[in-house]
């Protein structure tokens, strides 16, 4: 018996580019805000160890910092950056 939810989806079947222009980002994100803020925030109170390294992961998930690689789609033939996750499971992303 097959199971029809594990098929593959037929050629016809295609999502929508997820690279395209049509999606806006926010104005700000979590990582903007602990950018703009965080340097002055640990000069100013003391956080313990485990508070300041999730802080750190935030800031810098899915920046050069982190690495990254290179995505094609193979629809359109667009080649753009895809950073790397933090992968911490505080963050938002």
């Amino acid at each position: 018996m097959a199971w029809p939810f594990l098929s593959s989806p037929t050629p016809n079947h295609r999502a929508e580019h997820t690279h395209s222009g049509s999606n806006q980002r926010p104005t700000f994100e979590v990582a903007d805000i602990l950018r703009a803020h965080l340097p002055d925030s640990l000069h100013e109170h003391s956080h313990p160890l485990h508070v300041h390294k999730v802080l750190s992961a935030i800031q810098n998930c899915r920046t050069a910092a982190l690495g990254g690689h290179i995505d094609y789609c193979t629809d359109c033939g667009t080649l753009y950056n895809s950073y790397n996750s933090c992968r911490d499971r505080h963050c938002p992303k």
